[in-house]
């Protein structure tokens, strides 16, 4: 039976349909991450297990830490004001458990591919699609030079030379007023939401160099704290983790 979102919103721990447990429960559990702040939920049918092995070590408990702020900041997210960037960013970890993790796990399951709970496939696939959606936004950004050489060339074009300086500074006016779009906030909430599941759904994320770099690494410093950043910096390989954290978009 295909993932669907009787599967998230699912209250009980058994689990019938192809993600096998994978994103059971989802939705039902986030209200549970406050109430239970110790502990570390998994975004399967484990959750209730108890801290695992991986956990030990420096290393590991600096991202059982790191984990913890993250469940933290989503339980919390709960009592945020409706349209808040955390309360958006709750609801859409919701919907991209449901919509984008479910599509990978029922063509996986439908074609045959077949893991278990210790193995890295969901988690790769959440974090390579939030590379691929920080390089669009990386290039977007740093779009300014490509329209301003387009306005300053002439040949063929039907209007007033448009002075370099001048090109470049409206450029950046209009890059700026595009990302202040609704659409473009929209987007920052699904990378973040996309981040967030990858590193709640990584089996053993001290371990998984895609899901630190390009998941728990670029979380905001609401989300992830400086003390808790610095020792995955000294714990983690070199590389990983930077020292600075991103800013709310």
């Amino acid at each position: 039976m295909a993932h669907t979102s009787r599967c998230s919103n699912a209250q009980g721990l058994s689990c019938r349909c192809s993600c096998q447990g994978t994103l059971h429960g989802v939705a039902g559990r986030l209200p549970l991450l406050a109430a239970t702040a110790s502990a570390v939920h998994r975004v399967s049918s484990r959750a209730y297990q108890p801290v695992p092995k991986w956990s030990r070590g420096r290393r590991g408990k600096a991202m059982m830490r790191a984990q913890a702020e993250v469940e933290h900041w989503l339980a919390a997210a709960l009592a945020s004001p409706p349209g808040s960037f955390q309360a958006v960013t709750e609801q859409t970890v919701g919907l991209v458990s449901q919509q984008v993790a479910g599509a990978i796990v029922n063509e996986l399951r439908s074609n045959g591919y077949r893991w278990s709970g210790r193995d890295h496939v969901l988690c790769a696939f959440l974090a390579a699609i939030a590379h691929a959606m920080q390089e669009l936004q990386d290039r977007f950004d740093q779009a300014v030079s490509q329209i301003a050489a387009a306005l300053t060339a002439k040949k063929g074009e039907q209007r007033p030379a448009i002075p370099e300086p001048l090109a470049r500074v409206t450029a950046q006016a209009a890059v700026d007023a595009v990302t202040r779009l609704t659409a473009i906030q929209h987007f920052d909430n699904l990378l973040r939401a996309t981040r967030i599941l990858a590193i709640m759904n990584c089996p053993a994320p001290q371990r998984h160099r895609a899901v630190v770099l390009y998941c728990l690494s670029p979380l905001e410093k609401d989300i992830l704290s400086d003390v808790t950043r610095q020792q995955l910096l000294t714990s983690l390989p070199r590389g990983w983790i930077t020292s600075t954290p991103a800013a709310i978009s």
